[in-house]
């Protein structure tokens, strides 16, 4: 890592938080660059759904039913439920990467459930920040992408508090 200044360190694999744990990436992004705010998708996406009040989620994965499985069972862990949950069952990152912004806002429509008070779209592979706005204009209520809120808290912890337009309510929320 560069010697200069860093406000924020950002892990950016949503699934590989869930499966080694927020405190290990932290232990090892502290042994190279203590005291600095680690930030991760999975966390900021927690703090991003509990601002908005959101207890009740529907869920939009491109992962496979174990990687599922082990992302419900780390929301419930933290007081959520979960009113559905929807995958596109894909196993390389890669094809992730390339799952079309049409076929996230698509899915999405899907993936919510009347029942839920947001929707939470986990793994920074797929590009759903690109249509975030256009799935909470369609649903009528907060959206969270794992790349949205890894944005939105590494900014506030990098000390920027102005809204960004372009990616949905979270990142126009005030700054607290």
């Amino acid at each position: 890592m560069p010697d200069g200044r860093l406000d924020a360190v950002a892990y950016g694999c949503t699934s590989g938080t869930v499966v080694m744990g927020f405190d290990a990436i932290c232990a090892r992004i502290h042994a190279a660059r203590p005291g600095v705010p680690c930030i991760t998708p999975i966390t900021a996406s927690l703090d991003a759904l509990n601002g908005f009040g959101a207890h009740r989620l529907a869920v939009l994965t491109p992962y496979v039913d174990d990687v599922n499985a082990a992302i419900a069972a780390y929301l419930e862990a933290r007081g959520k439920s979960i009113a559905g949950f929807t995958s596109f069952h894909i196993e390389d990152n890669e094809q992730m990467a390339a799952v079309p912004s049409e076929a996230i806002f698509q899915a999405a429509l899907e993936a919510d459930r009347a029942e839920a008070d947001a929707l939470f779209i986990s793994c920074t592979a797929i590009r759903a920040a690109d249509v975030v706005e256009r799935i909470e204009q369609a649903l009528g209520k907060p959206v969270v992408t794992a790349n949205q809120a890894l944005f939105w808290q590494a900014l506030r912890a990098a000390g920027y508090r102005a809204p960004v337009d372009g990616y949905g309510r979270l990142l126009k929320l005030p700054a607290d």
